[in-house]
């Protein structure tokens, strides 16, 4: 989570020896972040951020400063903190804050692993729009005509209670999600997901048999829970217990399941995997420019920013000065500071096709098949590879590719020029004179 903007009018609080980041007040922390967030190197990720950022610090924003109404991210009302628990959050957001203000100049610099931790943020594989992404899967479907309503109403009982909430006499939304427990055993017992809602279903099954290797959450091992119905004793299951398995299993599922993403967005960035989209850079900024006092209004007089910067001390004693105030107060070694630089590289658009493909990997769409009638999963390696193997496998002809050559693949030797034989009769005239 990001920073709170409570001590708006508060002054920055500047210690010598201190990283830059310690100096930031909340505005300017804000500032910082919405700068380094349009910094990114993708287009989803800048758009992402931007929007998260400002959601942050709205929602640490007290109600007598608070110009607009407060909605969440995804556009919900929802009701703003009370001043007293913003006072008590405050020191710990800011903190979180200047950790991703470091994140985001590391991304920006070409390391890595940051810029890899910023696309999977962005893209839903981790943080806040992986549950966001989450929730349209756990919304019923629709059905497709009256006969089909006709028949789930049917099944439904008249309480609207769903089967495990009708067993385990719970109202939790929990529950609603799976059908009722089918006999595996003598004493287990299966419980799958409802078909009510059929890509979640599709989703946790698909989970379930791909498995990446760069995952950055743990792989989902059982697509549906396998539950005793007897205890140590023989006796059956304690309803209490029953319910708490199915909410633990729940719990299992929702941690490990990497969520699908929107059919255009899975497209484009699919595309980026594979070098069918070009990818787009940030347009560089101008250096910004002061001009001195006095100076008259032509753009020659102006002086770029970071020549004026590096440029020494006007007198001996501010030399002075400065040595001495860098004596008694030694700048604070960093991790940015101890960091190898050869871990920087330069985002030129195959470093990034690589960091899409592996982002790519990780994503999946969900496409519903008319002819099985049901919804499939497409994962972006999977279509990758498909695609590489239909190019590898058109027919050619081999003499296009093996002309030439022998058997073993080598050019074979040119005869070489020998005068031809006499003839054996001529021979033996010559030996018998």
């Amino acid at each position: 989570m990001l920073p709170t903007a409570r001590l708006l009018s508060a002054t920055s609080r500047k210690i010598r020896g201190t990283p830059p980041n310690e100096h930031l007040s909340p505005t300017q922390l804000c500032r910082a972040l919405l700068r380094e967030a349009s910094y990114l190197p993708d287009q989803t990720a800048r758009e992402y951020f931007h929007r998260f950022i400002l959601w942050r610090f709205r929602s640490y924003q007290p109600i007598d400063k608070a110009s607009r109404p407060f909605r969440e991210i995804n556009e919900k009302p929802k009701q703003r903190l009370l001043a007293a628990n913003i006072d008590l959050r405050a020191s710990e957001k800011l903190r979180k804050g200047r950790q991703a203000l470091s994140l985001l100049r590391q991304a920006n610099n070409g390391e890595h692993r940051p810029l890899r931790k910023v696309l999977l943020a962005a893209y839903g594989r981790t943080g806040r729009r992986r549950h966001e992404l989450i929730q349209p899967l756990l919304q019923p479907a629709i059905p497709e005509s009256s006969d089909a309503l006709g028949a789930i109403l049917k099944e439904t009982p008249a309480n609207n209670k769903k089967p495990l909430q009708e067993l385990y006499h719970d109202d939790s939304r929990v529950l609603s999600f799976f059908d009722a427990p089918r006999g595996k055993s003598g004493d287990k017992a299966q419980i799958r997901i409802s078909k009510e809602y059929p890509q979640l279903e599709a989703v946790i099954q698909a989970n379930g048999q791909y498995r990446p290797r760069s995952n950055p959450r743990h792989a989902l091992r059982s697509v549906s829970l396998i539950a005793p119905t007897t205890n140590s004793w023989g006796r059956p299951m304690p309803v209490k217990r029953a319910k708490n398995m199915v909410r633990n299993w729940y719990k299992y599922a929702m941690e490990r399941m990497l969520p699908p993403l929107p059919e255009q967005e899975w497209d484009r960035l699919h595309g980026l995997a594979l070098g069918d989209i070009k990818w787009e850079p940030v347009s560089l900024r101008s250096i910004g420019t002061v001009r001195p006092e006095g100076a008259n209004t032509d753009l020659s007089s102006e002086i770029p920013l970071h020549l004026l910067e590096q440029s020494g001390p006007a007198s001996d004693l501010d030399q002075a000065k400065n040595r001495l105030l860098h004596s008694l107060y030694p700048p604070k070694s960093t991790a940015t500071d101890a960091r190898d630089y050869t871990s920087r590289n330069r985002i030129t658009p195959r470093f990034m096709q690589r960091l899409y493909h592996g982002i790519a990997q990780l994503c999946c769409k969900l496409v519903w098949e008319s002819s099985l009638n049901r919804w499939t999963v497409v994962w972006g390696s999977v279509a990758a590879k498909e695609r590489l193997r239909r190019v590898w496998t058109d027919p050619v002809e081999a003499d296009l590719l093996f002309s030439g050559v022998d058997e073993r693949g080598r050019l074979p030797m040119p005869p070489r020029n020998v005068e031809p034989l006499q003839n054996n009769g001529n021979l033996q005239h010559k030996d018998s004179q």
